[in-house]
Order: structure tokens, then sequence, then C-alpha cells
């Protein structure tokens, strides 16, 4: 992968993709971004699904933060969704479509640049150096160590579905137009081959075209890769998959620092 490149010019925002279920997670990232990140102003636009989010939802979010734009999710443009491709359990299903919002960002014509983030993350720094980084014409994004140091899956298959993990993307200027919105959602209709959702449309889509490059693992560090000591406490740990702070049924050395957010909320009555 090519040197990143850097620019601190133009008009640049963040996404998330959220259900009402998600609205905790949302406010401690937001909540540990902004206490890290004191001069952090950019618009946070939250893509959801019509009628997700209640105006008293939208209130509680915005004590964290006031720069946040909610914009429902254009439900016709992702009718076509092969769904009946999907394979597990009735949650997975309803996980794996949530994923393919996230080609929203692409639709945010209006900036020079945007960068994803999942909401089940927790900032433990200040990202300066992440903010000021950009690749006009492509993305940057980390790749999924914990199944590249695992070494349980086939070279190929790393290339083909985990070369990009989700967490946080960087979106250029030239990808934020009609025609990669057009393109990624036209795909929406054999998604059978993308094994991990998005995660396998991009590295199939931007991987083709040569315009994926790498992120340092610091800003998109799954618990996991900490909690085995693999990765020194990064700037951003993630907490992909079921093993989520809230969860009662797992226990993670890495829980402590959303649950400390969290509680900080809680204690100035933010919710």
């Amino acid at each position: 992968m090519k040197q990143n490149e850097l620019s601190t010019l133009g008009k640049k925002a963040v996404c998330s993709v959220i259900t009402k279920n998600y609205i905790e997670y949302l406010k401690v990232f937001t909540y540990s971004l902004v206490k890290h990140n004191p001069s952090f102003c950019r618009d946070y636009i939250v893509f959801h699904e019509p009628g997700a989010l209640s105006e008293i939802d939208k209130s509680s979010i915005k004590k964290i933060y006031k720069n946040f734009i909610f914009k429902e999710v254009p439900m016709q443009n992702y009718e076509h969704l092969d769904e009946h491709n999907f394979q597990g359990t009735n949650y997975s299903k309803k996980i794996r479509r949530f994923a393919y919002y996230r080609l929203e960002m692409f639709n945010l014509k209006q900036y020079d640049q945007v960068i994803y983030f999942d909401v089940d993350m927790v900032v433990l720094r200040n990202l300066d150096i992440l903010f000021k980084k950009d690749y006009p014409s492509g993305i940057l994004a980390c790749e999924d160590l914990l199944i590249k140091k695992g070494g349980n899956k086939s070279k190929e298959f790393y290339e083909k579905h985990h070369k990009v993990q989700g967490g946080t993307i960087v979106v250029g200027k030239s990808l934020l137009n009609d025609s990669t919105y057009d393109d990624l959602i036209s795909m929406l209709s054999n998604t059978e081959r993308f094994l991990l959702a998005d995660q396998s449309m991009f590295i199939e889509y931007f991987g083709n075209k040569n315009k994926i490059q790498e992120l340092e693992i610091e800003f998109n560090c799954s618990r996991k890769l900490v909690a085995r000591d693999w990765v020194k406490v990064p700037a951003i740990i993630h907490y992909p998959g079921s093993g989520k702070p809230t969860s009662s049924s797992r226990t993670c050395k890495t829980f402590k620092y959303w649950l400390k957010e969290r509680d900080e909320i809680r204690s100035k009555k933010l919710t």
C-alpha cells in the first residue's frame, strides 16, 4: 500500500449508522471523541431507518455533541437487497442489512472528506493524526489483524474478506459522488459472495480499482488485540461482534475504558 496522503483543507465530516439499540454506544463514542479532541467541530451525520429515532432520542443525543445531523436511510434504495441469500439467525440477518446502510456515506457529496466510525468503539486519546489524513482518490482502512495474526484463514480468503475492517474508514473527495454511490447500491442485488457484507464489498469494489490504502491499526483496534497484548493501548478500541461492554455473559479487561466513559456521562446526567 502507498504512503498516506495528508490534507487539512476543505469541509469534512464524520458519520455513523445506528439503530435505537445503539444510542448509548453513539453517546459513549462521541463523548470520548470530544473529550480527547476538544477542538473537534465537524458535522456528525447519523444515518438511521425512518422512524427509528424519536425527537426525544435526538435531543438526548445532542446533549453530548451539538453538531449532529440526523439523516434517514432512503429505504427505496435498499429494496432490491437480496436478503434471501443471507445466512444465520434473524438477528444476524438484520445486522447484515444494517451494515449495508453505511453505503450512504458515499452520498455525502457536499463534503471534501468523510470518516465513517462504527459506534461500538471508544476513543482513548487525541486523534489529530487521523483527522489530518486524507486519500482524495480512495479509502483508508485498517486490515483485520486479529484474523491475520490468527492464521486460521487462507491468504486468498483473507485478501477477499478481511483486507478491510470497517470500523473506521476515511473516504476521499473523489468517491463522494453519484457514480460511486450508484455503483455500490447496484451491487446489493447480488451480495451472496460478500461473506462479511459491506467489508467484502469494499474490498472487491475499491480493491479492484486500486483505491485502498492502509490505515494504522491504532485507529480501529479490536478489543481482542489489546486483551491479548498484541497491540498496546491504541487510540480507538473497537468492540465488534458479541463482545460488547454491556454484555452480561462476557468479560474483557478492555471493557473498563468504555464503562468509564459511560459512567461519566451518567454522572453528568447527559443521558
